[in-house]
């Protein structure tokens, strides 16, 4: 992968491809991405990336460059969460991000590294009588979201029931692992897959 012009002295990225490590349990869809001639520039007209040309796909890639290189905003422009100023990105497979800050936040919990707070906590004001219409809304028919995030957690070696956990509690790589798992209930989640469940109350 490289960054062409003036801007190349300032960021270099060095890619390693190494073939898979043995079989996977993942459900996650192999992921590509191509990257040509990408640039971006924030709004206030600095230049963070310009130039950007590379491709990588199956297996572990390592992105290395200087501090304040820009190697986490080219991760967010991969995975959608940045939108590039200059040439195209494409992705095929499954593609997400993990922030750097991911376990800074000592006062989440678990379920917020799951990415499923939200959904927790409208499942259990339905279970205790609240039947209010945002809770459903909120919930959207996955009525089995604590039991698969239970799942998700005793496959990376964590205790059912560990939910409420707060992120203090866990070890950085811990940490990570949950919200790797929590990743793949939302590809779960956007499977198609049917659920089963209780039917909507709007009184």
């Amino acid at each position: 992968m490289r960054q062409s012009g003036e801007d190349s002295r300032r960021f270099h990225v060095a890619v390693r491809l190494h073939r898979p490590l043995g079989s996977t349990t993942s459900n996650l869809t192999p992921a590509s991405v191509g990257l040509a001639d990408v640039g971006l520039t924030w709004p206030d007209g600095t230049l963070a990336l310009t130039g950007i040309t590379g491709s990588f796909g199956a297996g572990r890639t390592g992105l290395v460059g200087a501090k304040g290189s820009g190697k986490s905003t080219l991760l967010r422009l991969i995975a959608g969460s940045l939108s590039p100023t200059t040439g195209t990105i494409t992705t095929t497979g499954d593609v997400d991000h993990l922030p750097q800050s991911l376990t800074l936040g000592a006062e989440a919990s678990v379920a917020d590294l799951l990415r499923i707070a939200d959904k927790v906590g409208a499942l259990r004001a339905i279970e205790a009588g609240d039947v209010d219409v945002r809770h459903f809304d909120t919930l959207g028919g996955e009525w089995d979201i604590k039991t698969r995030a239970d799942e998700a957690l005793r496959d990376i070696g964590r205790g059912s029931g560990d939910l409420d956990r707060r992120v203090s509690d866990i070890s950085g790589g811990e940490a990570m692992l949950v919200a790797i798992a929590g990743i793949r209930l939302a590809r779960h989640a956007r499977s198609g897959e049917p659920r089963h469940g209780a039917p909507r109350a709007d009184g």
